[in-house]
């Protein structure tokens, strides 16, 4: 799914009504009939009583469509019109007129003294959309502070007023509306997936409302939001008349002494991906842990307590290292050697990522795949300011040097080397504990020893490792859960994308 701009979501509603044909008015009803469905999924029939606050543009339109709709349902509504510019466009107008057809009474409020005393426990925030390209203030800020004290559900069309679609708006975080839930219309928003917005941005959703999408599908666009119909889209079927050769042969250098446990748990989730031979290379103190804990793993030993031998790497088809490997200098020394000498692509995390500068990415083979988190990412490539100014130099930086950086967090940002960005849609703060990342190191190598495109393989690891975490907090919740149940609810994951 395409992560478009305000300016080319503009377009596509012009496109569309031109082409379906449709006109801009029946639009909008389109667009708030699509939010009263998702907003009435969401909230209790018990206490049927919301008040709305409209702005006099096409976002106010659209709450004032919500408000006739929820009348029309048996909701009490109380709308108002927040009167900050004396301009109101034409398909507000128009729907102001069909609210008082309806018999609903459209209070206006002209100063902050407007505001009214007492409003319902649920508030649809309908202020203004994607148009803002500045704080709000005047009227519209204070009518914004006033929401935000209230405690009060609030449900945000398009997106919360006063969030910028795209761009940094970070020191602007008290002059938006933070919503509990936002429905947003066709196309996600890239803020919608950044750190720093979550808090005003609550849950959301987006809604089809049914623009165009053959002239969506010709839109540029450099960012992606992963759904599940684009993983389908990639997997490969297994063949009947194959073999364990047939999968490739995934190599795992990983574990040092007291950090075995993230040697078995990128070991047990490579047994997990698919691929028909697993090798794991590990110091000596591992060797009777890795036969036990993961038997149908061969094991081969580089090193006493920590790796310092370099081992041979022509007979895997990929190389995952880091999970466990410690930073002992013979293990740097090792690393290097290894990266200097290797062919295949090389999954990279962990204490490999800590051992290395940017300077030594150089050796690293094209299409290779780097997992750092923020921490690691900022010792490799320097810090930043926003999540914004992160991206866009992980997108240099995979550019680059021809790599794929996954670079994780709630939304994993996947950059790759044609300058693409996919954000993963998987996963919960449940995940947020020692071992995730050696589970998704093994599963990246496992996939791409099994025949994926290493692209791919980023991709779809990332997406499985937070169905997988998904199907844990359903199953045991956030809390309780660990990197070891990750593993474990694997052959679910696969379940929900095959079947």
């Amino acid at each position: 799914m395409k992560i478009l701009s305000a300016q080319q979501i503009r377009d596509c509603d012009v496109y569309t009504i031109t082409n379906e044909p449709i006109t801009s008015i029946d639009l909008m009803e389109r667009a708030s009939g699509a939010f009263v469905e998702a907003f009435l999924a969401s909230v209790s029939s018990e206490n049927k009583q919301v008040t709305i606050f409209c702005g006099t543009g096409n976002n106010g339109g659209d709450g004032l469509v919500v408000a006739r709709l929820l009348h029309e349902e048996g909701w009490k509504v109380d709308c108002y019109l927040v009167a900050f510019s004396k301009k109101v466009s034409p398909d507000n107008q128009s729907n102001q007129k069909r609210l008082s057809e309806v018999g609903v009474t459209l209070h206006s409020i002209n100063t902050a003294a407007d505001f009214p005393e007492n409003i319902s426990p649920i508030v649809i925030d309908a202020l203004v959309g994607t148009g803002i390209t500045r704080p709000l203030e005047g009227l519209l800020g204070d009518v914004v502070q006033k929401i935000n004290q209230q405690k009060a559900t609030v449900f945000s069309v398009d997106l919360p007023s006063g969030l910028y679609d795209q761009d940094d708006c970070t020191q602007n975080i008290d002059c938006i509306i933070h919503a509990t839930y936002s429905f947003t219309f066709q196309n996600p928003k890239l803020n919608f997936l950044l750190p720093e917005y979550s808090e005003v941005v609550g849950e959301w959703s987006v809604l089809d409302i049914g623009l165009d999408q053959s002239y969506i599908n010709e839109l540029p666009c450099d960012a992606f939001l992963v759904d599940d119909q684009h993983i389908k889209s990639l997997l490969l079927v297994r063949k009947k008349h194959s073999h364990k050769g047939t999968y490739g042969h995934a190599g795992l250098i990983c574990g040092s002494k007291g950090m075995m446990g993230a040697a078995v748990l990128a070991t047990s989730s490579c047994l997990r991906s698919g691929a028909g031979l697993t090798t794991v290379m590990v110091p000596e103190v591992g060797y009777s842990i890795l036969q036990t804990t993961c038997p149908e793993a061969m094991c081969l030993v580089v090193g006493t307590t920590h790796w310092r031998n370099v081992p041979v790497l022509q007979n895997y088809t990929c190389v995952g290292v880091g999970p466990g490997l410690g930073q002992h200098g013979e293990t740097k020394e090792a690393l290097l050697l290894t990266l200097e000498s290797s062919e295949q692509t090389v999954v990279l995390d962990a204490d490999a990522l800590n051992l290395l500068q940017e300077s030594d990415l150089s050796l690293l083979p094209a299409n290779s795949i780097i997992t750092p988190h923020p921490k690691e990412f900022e010792r490799l490539f320097g810090k930043t300011s926003t999540s914004h100014r992160r991206l866009e130099l992980a997108q240099k930086k995979a550019k680059e040097y021809k790599i794929i950086i996954l670079l994780k967090g709630h939304h994993s940002c996947i950059a790759l080397p044609n300058g693409n960005l996919c954000f993963n849609n998987t996963g919960n703060a449940g995940m947020a504990k020692g071992g995730s990342g050696d589970v998704l190191t093994g599963l990246i190598t496992g996939l791409v020893a099994r025949g994926y495109a290493p692209e791919n393989a980023a991709i779809i690891g990332c997406y499985l490792h937070g169905l997988a975490g998904d199907i844990c907090s359903d199953e045991i919740g956030m809390e309780g859960m660990t990197a070891r149940d990750l593993v474990q609810r694997m052959p679910q994951a696969w379940s929900l994308l095959i079947n």
